[in-house]
């Protein structure tokens, strides 16, 4: 088990040291233990890692938040205002498209997201994000 919020607050704080012409805002509570280890915070923080890479405008912006949701849930939520990630990559990971040898997705960050959230049993969701860009979700158990 893990306190969601310390992690969400050192990759905030890494990625706005590395990406300074990037905003990056969090929204988190005080604290939030979910069911993981340190593979999480290697999964959360190549979502960001993705947010901001793949944003081609001159300043990013990037929103992580950490919520409670129904009794025993909570997310770990990636918002942008990056271009939306192909449809294809998504349905690969959530399941709606078979991968297959000469499609299977190139997205690993995705990929490490996916196996972490599902190895502590939550999953990892997508959504569009309140800017036009993407909210990727990792929801997890509450410990």
């Amino acid at each position: 088990m893990v306190d969601s919020v310390p992690l969400v607050h050192r990759i905030v704080d890494d990625h706005r040291k590395r990406a300074p012409s990037a905003t990056i805002a969090a929204e988190l509570p005080d604290q939030l233990r979910v069911r993981g280890n340190g593979h999480l915070s290697s999964a959360v923080n190549s979502l960001v890692e993705n947010a901001v890479e793949h944003n081609p405008a001159p300043e990013p912006f990037v929103r992580m938040s950490v919520l409670r949701f129904d009794p025993g849930w909570a997310e770990i939520r990636v918002e942008d205002d990056a271009p939306k990630i192909p449809a294809d990559e998504r349905d690969i990971l959530t399941g709606d498209l078979e991968a297959t040898q000469t499609h299977h997705g190139s997205g690993l960050g995705l990929w490490l997201a996916k196996w972490v959230a599902e190895s502590y049993g939550g999953e990892l969701l997508f959504d569009e994000s309140d800017r036009g860009g993407n909210s990727v979700r990792i929801r997890l158990p509450k410990a």
